[in-house]
């Protein structure tokens, strides 16, 4: 065997086939690397964690909207940092019971904007923050009427200028309805646009902006158990085009929906007839002629999808194995996912995971999950943020005054430094976090006698195994 990286640190295998003599190549997403799992909020005895929702903000530090099922409250937390060692937790709203069916985005500030439904009002609320930690906020009202639930399976998307555009289901006109807010708190009344009311459709919507700043909405038809989707030809979305996406039996439910570089929908859902995890890869922006993937058909498979696209427009798809009670998260090798890897991140045995998962896409590619712990009745995360210290980190004396480390891959990580190799938890000082290829030393250049040892480790991990180089008669250690 013989193993390489590519440009995106991605291990290639050659290998011999024993048994039909051939030889294979395995090029990897994620190889034998089990992601670290994190439970973020434990509730102190309360059920928390239902009904999550996941952004990273701009430090790709992940803040999580989540449901209380204890008290009924909308809580929000967020990670102290990138690997979420320590979280706080605030309960944004406690009137009622509020914050199911919850979606979370984060304006430019990277402050928390929350959609959610108030069960006791019957309402779709919105909670604006004012703050990383949302310890400020406003709450208001988007849209409501008196004794009808108005604002279930909500999604929320911000435009350029930070303005709420809301997609969700209200039971006075069985349909799917848009709420474009006027300005950045969602003061009312916000205008709200009927999207599609052909007899009961809008369920378990999930809303993304085209580079028009339009609105382009997935969601499941109850009527007829399909999956649709809406594109919307301008802000209100006032003659929106709807396709039917796939009419198989019972298809459509839980979707998830992205755009690819070519502002494409993809879109990840529950086929409940075969129980199979689906994907839907448009051809246009309109999506006239879809192609139809069944990512997994192993078992119950395929609740709770949340989806992301790579930099190769790749999908990558958190689920639920219910059979197993467990979250999988699928990486597609293609743009059609025909031929996914497959992997059980939590659960199983004794452990019930995987419900309500919200993934995202950290700045280096790699995917970050929340998610339901149904056994301890916790928020948890899985984080895949992984990537190999570099294995050809180099130093290049320019001149007597001029110097750098410097790595292929293009990749970002941390770089630390030592007066003496010692390679133990604490011992380099850190230079930078997120760095990229080549970093200029040239501030340590100084008496022979005095040299420093450098260590490039992957990001904001405070313990790293890492390559180790010398300033300038230096040994090269691979790292993990």
């Amino acid at each position: 065997t013989s193993i390489t990286l590519n440009n995106s640190g991605v291990p290639i295998i050659s290998y011999r086939s024993h048994g039909i003599h051939h030889l294979k190549v395995a090029v990897c997403n994620i190889c034998a690397i089990s992601p670290q799992r994190t439970t973020v909020d434990d509730g102190n005895g309360d059920w928390v964690g239902l009904h999550t929702s996941l952004a990273l903000n701009n430090y790709d530090v992940p803040a999580i909207s989540h449901y209380n099922d204890t008290d009924d409250d909308l809580l929000f937390t967020l990670c102290y940092n990138e690997p979420c060692q320590g979280s706080t937790t605030q309960t944004v709203d406690a009137t009622g019971d509020v914050g199911k069916y919850n979606s979370l985005a984060l304006k430019s500030n990277s402050e928390p904007v929350i959609s959610y439904f108030d069960d006791t009002a019957n309402d779709l609320m919105i909670a604006v923050c004012a703050n990383l930690g949302c310890s400020a906020h406003t709450l208001n009202i988007v849209s409501g009427i008196l004794n009808v639930d108005t604002g279930k399976y909500s999604s929320l998307a911000l435009n350029s200028s930070d303005k709420p555009i809301i997609s969700f289901y209200s039971d006075l006109i069985t349909g799917l309805i848009l709420a474009n807010c006027d300005d950045t708190l969602c003061s009312p009344p916000a205008p709200v646009t009927t999207v599609d009311n052909s007899a009961n459709v809008g369920w378990q919507t999930s809303i993304v902006l085209n580079k028009d700043e339009h609105a382009v909405i997935s969601y499941y038809d109850v009527t007829n158990f399909d999956l649709k989707l809406a594109i919307c030809n301008d802000a209100a979305c006032s003659n929106p085009t709807i396709r039917i996406v796939d009419n198989g039996d019972g298809v459509g439910a839980t979707s998830s929906i992205a755009l690819n570089s070519n502002g494409f929908p993809v879109i990840s859902y529950y086929d409940s007839n075969n129980t199979a995890l689906k994907v839907a890869v448009c051809p246009n922006a309109t999506c006239t002629t879809p192609t139809l993937t069944t990512v997994d058909n192993t078992g119950f498979v395929g609740l709770y999808t949340s989806i992301a696209l790579n930099k190769f427009d790749h999908p990558i798809i958190s689920y639920r194995d219910t059979n197993n009670s467990a979250l999988k998260v699928a990486f597609c090798t293609d743009i059609a996912c025909t031929n996914p890897a497959l992997m059980t991140v939590d659960g199983a045995g004794d452990l019930a995971a995987g419900e309500y998962s919200s993934l995202a896409l950290d700045s280096s590619g790699y995917p970050v999950v929340s998610y339901y712990d149904h056994t301890n009745y916790n928020l948890k995360l899985a984080q895949f943020d992984y990537l190999p210290a570099p294995t050809d980190v180099s130093i290049h004396l320019n001149d007597s005054f001029e110097a750098n480390l410097a790595w292929s891959g293009g990749s970002l990580y941390d770089v630390r430094y030592a007066t003496v190799p010692y390679i133990y938890c604490g011992e380099p000082s850190i230079v930078g976090n997120d760095i990229p290829s080549p970093f200029d030393v040239s501030s340590f250049i100084g008496d022979p006698a005095s040299n420093h040892f450098f260590v490039v480790s992957r990001r904001h991990v405070p313990c790293p195994n890492s390559n180790w180089v010398g300033e300038f008669d230096f040994a090269l250690v691979a790292g993990e």
